[in-house]
């Protein structure tokens, strides 16, 4: 199956971030290298590198820190994925739909549910950047609406808005908005993901996929808002999670292209 565009993205900037975490570990080797003894140099480049090392030696033990931003950002990264994959399959059934009542239930409930949810408190969705006359107007059109028209301008990516991370529960619901119903079944078929968790099963796949997601977004929280107890991830254990974040994203992706 050809990965969606949506995946692609997410997954070259996934790529980044590991690029990044190698980075921290090969300096954080750097950093418990012994210096070499230089007596005289007039090379700018020596006298960098021994700069640099200085550095490193004193801030190596600090490096989780970054470590744990680069994660803060591969988990909203992934929110974003997802809220991109919920866009573009509301806008394929908008483009697809010769009326308004072909559209899929499920879409036009969670539009009227959504649009009802952000007027009621605009702040709290400011980021979508979507102004109060956009929003009435979408909401009188689609309350108005009969079977022989669609509305335009239907801003659906509302339809991925949400005020809580991205857990197991909140994965399913966002997704259901646009008629992928259970998604966890069909996620935890998908044989790569299986492979990558080592499950024998649907059954066990599932309970692996959503303990993983769900430990992410907690690890993600505690990093976000840190306490005394905090204990950064390591860059090793940061690959790792990467690691499974694009087999589980693939996993999503592939879903979210099966015929319904």
């Amino acid at each position: 199956m050809t990965t969606s565009a949506e995946f692609d993205e997410f997954d070259r900037d996934l790529d980044k971030i590991e690029d990044l975490i190698r980075f921290v570990i090969n300096f954080r080797s750097f950093g418990a290298q012994a210096s070499a003894t230089v007596v005289f140099s007039d090379s700018d480049f020596v006298e960098a590198a021994l700069e640099l090392h200085r550095v490193s030696a004193t801030i190596r033990t600090d490096l989780p820190i970054l470590v744990g931003s680069l994660m803060l950002y591969a988990c909203g990264r992934f929110e974003y994925f997802v809220g991109e994959l919920v866009k573009a399959a509301a806008d394929k059934e908008i483009e697809k739909a010769s009326s308004y009542a072909d559209l899929n239930k499920d879409i036009r409930a969670s539009l009227r549910e959504r649009l009802l949810l952000i007027l009621a408190d605009p702040g709290k969705y400011s980021y979508l950047k979507l102004s109060d006359k956009q929003l009435s107007t979408t909401l009188a059109s689609i309350l108005v609406a009969d079977e022989n028209k669609i509305p335009t301008d239907i801003p659906t990516q509302i339809l991925a808005s949400t005020d809580a991370n991205m857990r197991p529960l909140i994965l399913r619901d966002v997704l259901g908005r646009v008629g992928m119903k259970e998604v966890w079944a069909d996620i935890s078929k998908q044989a790569p993901l299986r492979t990558h968790f080592d499950a024998t099963s649907e059954a066990t796949c599932k309970v692996a996929a959503t303990k993983f997601l769900e430990d992410l977004m907690s690890l993600r929280n505690s990093i976000a808002h840190p306490t005394a107890s905090l204990a950064f991830p390591s860059p090793e254990q940061a690959l790792s999670l990467c690691g499974s974040l694009r087999a589980l994203s693939r996993a999503v992706s592939d879903v979210a292209q099966l015929p319904r």
